[in-house]
């Protein structure tokens, strides 16, 4: 290969990078790590989970006596959990949170 050929070939791939480059947006970000409380819901944004389905009885909070599960205080976060015993009636349980991520 002639040596112009090399350098015609360089200067293409330096000139497709160099217009990659252009076309690129610079942004900066950071990480943050939120723990989500179950009744405060976000502390920055005030945002809270919602349960569903929302009927009476089927979410119970930390003191609930007949869930399933009772995992201790002191391993939730702020205290507190929300505990709910799956019963197959209901169909669907679930629990959502909207962020906006960056």
């Amino acid at each position: 290969m002639p040596l112009r050929s090399v350098f015609l070939l360089l200067l293409r791939g330096e000139l497709v990078c160099l217009m990659l480059l252009l076309d690129t947006v610079l942004v900066l970000c950071q990480a943050v790590n939120r723990s989500i409380d179950d009744t405060l819901g976000d502390s920055v944004t005030g945002q809270r989970p919602l349960f569903l389905p929302s009927t009476l009885g089927v979410w119970e909070d930390n003191t609930c006596k007949e869930c399933a599960l009772q995992p201790p205080t002191s391993n939730a976060f702020k205290g507190t959990y929300t505990a709910a015993t799956y019963n197959p009636g209901l169909k669907n349980m679930s629990i959502t949170f909207e962020f906006t991520g960056g």
